[in-house]
């Protein structure tokens, strides 16, 4: 048995590396340094968020927010950047030590963790506004 094929969302230039999902919204990330925000029910691509200098490697949401992570072994842009999607405003910048290639965000906002290329995983606090813009305060 095989599935069925819905939709195809075009617009990155290069290698998509990511993609998360929430209800009727897609972010995906590629290696040509940006997010695109999508409405995968209708196809329409709503933004792109730019503000990485290299490769963006993986993608989680919470909410309203995207966070990002980035990075390659010639690159010095080794960060994670949360956005608000819906505005398109970079909102927090977490520097890592090495590229990062994973990350996830727990739904309350109060913990985001990355996996780097140094072969660790590594626990971020976001700041207070972040984290009551999560839960809605």
């Amino acid at each position: 048995m095989t599935g069925k094929h819905i939709r195809t969302l075009e617009g990155h230039t290069q290698g998509v590396n990511s993609v998360a999902l929430a209800g009727d919204f897609a972010v995906s990330t590629s290696q040509d340094n940006t997010l695109r925000v999508w409405n995968w029910m209708t196809g329409k691509h709503i933004r792109t968020l730019e503000g990485h200098n290299t490769y963006v490697n993986s993608v989680a949401l919470a909410g309203d927010l995207v966070i990002s992570a980035s990075g390659d072994i010639f690159s010095q842009d080794k960060t994670l950047r949360m956005w608000n999607w819906t505005t398109g405003k970079q909102i927090q910048t977490f520097y890592a030590d090495s590229p990062q290639y994973a990350v996830a965000i727990d739904p309350d906002g109060g913990i985001v963790v990355s996996g780097g290329q140094d072969g660790k995983v590594h626990f971020w606090k976001p700041n207070e506004t972040l984290r009551r813009m999560l839960r809605g305060g």
